[in-house]
């Protein structure tokens, strides 16, 4: 049977997507003020759902536990390699780390679920061969985890940050969220991982915003956020 492949000439096609590189911030701001008067409505930009958090289905780690696993780490004295001697997250760019709900160098492996960071030791002498023992688990009131990303002793935790009329971060947060109001807040959240059996949070960053996306290059995390405008005149 023979089946015959069509050619299609593209040479006059004009090509109207693209990215569009801006030197300067005020060029940025213009372009983005021109596409806002286009697309604005009676209704403002609109923007995504905001009707607080969704309750996903969590998966529970028994606190005394073990659990055999594959992904062991060799030696403490040997430095592990990435998908030789362990498997990491699939990116769209070599080179160029993405956020994930489980990260793992090898030596121990991070699960963020919902409001809480779940710390798992490995160890074995043989890759094929060790345990997994859940070491801590560590509650972030107050947010709920997106992903995650992992550099040596520290995590940095992406989560959506709620704050109602009765929450306890409202204080906090009085400058971004109004009396009565409600606006999706982005928080960049650093734990402490220096020692398993008890993580701390070190750090943590509030933005007004939705996450949109997340990578690190050069070792800098680049964060991306969204804000659709309100209370336009």
């Amino acid at each position: 049977r023979t089946t015959t492949t069509g050619v299609i000439d593209v040479s006059g096609t004009e090509r109207t997507a693209g990215l569009v590189p801006f030197t300067e911030c005020d060029d940025l701001l213009r372009h983005l003020q021109a596409e806002a008067v286009d697309r604005v409505g009676p209704y403002g930009l609109g923007g995504d759902w905001y009707g607080g958090p969704v309750m996903l289905e969590t998966t529970a780690i028994a606190e005394d536990s073990s659990m055999e696993s594959g992904a062991m780490a060799r030696g403490s004295d040997q430095t592990l390699v990435e998908g030789i001697d362990y498997s990491g997250t699939n990116v769209q760019e070599a080179g160029i780390d993405e956020p994930d709900l489980i990260k793992t160098d090898g030596r121990r492996i991070l699960i963020v679920e919902d409001n809480r960071i779940h710390h798992i030791s490995l160890s074995g002498e043989t890759p094929s061969g060790g345990t997994a023992t859940l070491t801590d688990t560590l509650p972030i009131e107050g947010h709920w985890s997106r992903q995650m990303l992992l550099a040596d002793d520290r995590a940095l935790i992406i989560a959506d940050t709620y704050v109602d009329g009765d929450s306890k971060l409202r204080p906090a947060f009085s400058s971004l969220v109004p009396n009565g109001g409600w606006r999706p807040l982005t928080s960049l959240i650093e734990v402490d991982l220096s020692d398993p059996t008890d993580l701390k949070i070190t750090n943590v960053l509030t933005v007004e915003g939705h996450h949109v996306s997340t990578r690190v290059v050069g070792g800098s995390a680049r964060v991306v956020v969204s804000t659709p405008p309100d209370e336009l005149p």
